[in-house]
């Protein structure tokens, strides 16, 4: 699950570059909005991180499959 994580996290990050790169060049970034979101997303990455090192397998499989249950549930109501 962990190599899993890590190759999310880099996907994540090189997705987000080429969409600013692309917004950037077509004059469309808008720095305080890609702040309000880029800020907390990548001290969340860099906490997620520090976190799930300290956890062992089981209990992040727990988490994540809580994690799917409370989004299924959300879409059904």
């Amino acid at each position: 699950m962990r190599p899993a994580m890590a190759t999310s996290l880099a996907a994540i990050g090189l997705i987000a570059l080429a969409g600013t790169v692309a917004y950037g060049l077509h004059g469309e970034l808008k720095p305080g909005a890609a702040a309000m979101v880029g800020i907390p997303g990548a001290v969340g990455a860099v906490l997620g991180t520090a976190l799930q090192q300290r956890l062992g397998n089981r209990m992040l499989s727990f988490l994540f499959a809580l994690l799917l249950a409370g989004l299924g549930v959300k879409l059904l109501i």
